[in-house]
Parts: C-alpha cells; sequence; structure tokens
C-alpha cells in the first residue's frame, strides 16, 4: 500500500510495532501514516484496493 500511495503523490510512514501486551510472539500492529489533508485520498485508494476481489 506504501508505494500506491507514493504513487499518488501521498507522503507516508509505515508503523510497525510489537504489541508486547500479548502472549503471542508474532502479535505486531501495523500504521501506514498520512497527513490530514491526504486522509480522504488514502481512504479511497485503500477502499479501491480492498474491493479488487484478487487481494482478498
Amino acid at each position: 500500500m506504501k508505494p500506491k500511495l507514493a504513487d499518488a503523490g501521498i507522503e507516508n510512514t509505515v508503523e510497525n510495532k510489537y504489541m508486547t501486551f500479548t502472549t503471542t510472539l508474532t502479535a505486531n500492529t501495523l500504521k501506514i501514516m498520512v497527513s490530514l489533508e491526504d486522509e480522504k485520498k488514502a481512504f479511497e485508494i485503500i477502499d479501491a484496493w480492498l474491493q479488487k476481489s484478487d487481494n482478498i
């Protein structure tokens, strides 16, 4: 998703954190951060990607 947003001119960063309060070693949270000004367009791009059946 990061490259798709960048291709649309939306600057973004990825935040990947280990969830220390769980007992599962693979529990992580992953967030894509965009500016508030780009939020609506970013959601449109993400929603369009999720609507494609081959991404599920």
